[in-house]
């Protein structure tokens, strides 16, 4: 998933303004509880089920996630590693993460709620009209933490994902963007979007005249390309 973060002008800062309120965290969570912090309620075997339940589906438990359980030998030699508790995603029906965007996606004839996932096709920025919408019940909705910006304000926004499911460090994509006031409102959220997709069918516009020039005008090239994809010899 995309995740989104407001940026302060200092550490202490960035904390406040990405700390949501308990108002927030009561309504974006509905059903569930705030809970308490993990090192509160840590559980000790898996028939702690009340403690099980504060890990995985609230908020506070969430926080700190126990995705693998180990067991030490009394020797320090050995161990036994495995895997943790199972975590409800947004797909069972629990609420979206604090720092992810929802949007509507067209499913055969109807509309489905989805997490806004990072493409490496697809920019960071032509994603910004869908992040930047705050928080409401049954629709498209951004971070809990755009909750924090006063209307008519301006805000500094980390955007970051994976690329790919098990990624590495070298397969993160991060980008932080300036948004304007006008564009936290519905006018200029939706003027920003039509832009993309005018920008978006320029490229594809683009990108056909390209590859017309070439197979019309440049014959070869693809021969070309892939000679010199080609590993060299040593």
């Amino acid at each position: 998933m995309i995740h989104a973060f407001l940026r302060g002008a200092n550490l202490f800062e960035s904390v406040h303004l990405n700390t949501p309120t308990y108002e927030d965290v009561q309504l974006s969570y509905d059903m569930h509880n705030i809970g308490k912090p993990l090192w509160e309620m840590i559980p000790t075997s898996m028939s702690d089920v009340s403690k099980i339940e504060n890990a995985t589906t609230t908020y506070l438990g969430r926080l700190a996630p126990m995705t693998r359980l180990m067991l030490l030998h009394p020797s320090g030699e050995r161990l036994l590693l495995g895997d943790g508790f199972v975590y409800p995603t947004f797909t069972d029906g629990f609420p979206q993460e604090p720092s992810a965007t929802v949007v509507l996606r067209q499913n055969d004839d109807k509309q489905e709620r989805a997490i806004l996932s990072y493409r490496p096709s697809k920019a960071l920025w032509r994603e910004l009209a869908a992040v930047v919408v705050k928080r409401r019940a049954g629709g498209p909705s951004g971070p809990m933490s755009l909750n924090a910006i006063q209307e008519g304000k301006e805000c500094e926004l980390v955007v970051a994902a994976l690329a790919r499911d098990k990624a590495t460090i070298i397969d993160t994509v991060e980008s932080v963007f300036h948004i304007p006031a006008r564009l936290l409102t519905s006018v200029g959220n939706v003027a920003y979007e039509e832009e993309v997709k005018s920008a978006e069918g320029l490229a594809s516009r683009l990108s056909w005249a390209v590859t017309t020039y070439r197979s019309e005008v440049d014959g070869g090239w693809e021969g070309r390309l892939k000679g010199q994809a080609r590993p060299r010899e040593h």
